[in-house]
């Protein structure tokens, strides 16, 4: 079997995601990308989204917990997002990045906070 990636890049979504209730409070901008590994061979051959995944489906489960009820860590966001993907797509596995792009850390002028994970079906 091959294993081939689609991937979808820095997508931003504003949500109210952190530890503090202060954080909860204000919106706040993250960013995600994900990585789906699988074997696209035959929708590349026959080229039929029938045989892949509809990138804007992908898109819509990220929307909807990005802008969802409030999380306290990236981490719970990013496995909600990879068991959604998993659930929605038969697919080898997913890796997923949730980046909050100015994470309350004193003195941080420029920079990020950022959770990688990789789930399997």
């Amino acid at each position: 079997m091959e294993v081939d990636i689609v991937g979808l890049k820095e997508l931003s979504f504003n949500g109210y995601h952190g530890v503090s209730p202060e954080e909860r409070k204000a919106e706040q901008e993250f960013l995600v990308d994900v990585k789906i590994k699988t074997d696209f061979s035959e929708a590349a051959s026959n080229d039929d989204i029938a045989y892949t995944l509809d990138y804007s489906l992908v898109y819509e489960i990220i929307r909807q917990v990005i802008e969802g009820p409030s999380k306290h860590l990236l981490e719970t966001l990013a496995e909600n997002i990879a068991s959604g993907i998993l659930r929605a797509f038969s697919v080898d596995n997913v890796h997923v990045r949730v980046t909050k792009v100015k994470p309350p850390i004193r003195s941080l002028i420029h920079g990020s906070a950022y959770v990688e994970i990789m789930r399997s079906n």
